[in-house]
């Protein structure tokens, strides 16, 4: 991925559907905050929907 010409690498590590996504990511070429450094979790939950 491309944020703002930083270039953000990771992984998929979990895929737990329809409930939970968690990748790592980091800046390739980074020091601070490396590629795959860092482990971020989204945890879904449906909403209702109106019907058209």
């Amino acid at each position: 991925m491309d944020i703002d010409g930083n270039l953000i690498r990771g992984e998929f590590v979990e895929v737990d559907r329809p409930r939970t996504v968690v990748v790592t990511w980091g800046l390739e070429g980074d020091d601070v905050l490396p590629a795959g450094s860092t482990k971020v979790a989204f945890r879904l939950t449906p909403t209702a929907t109106a019907a058209a």
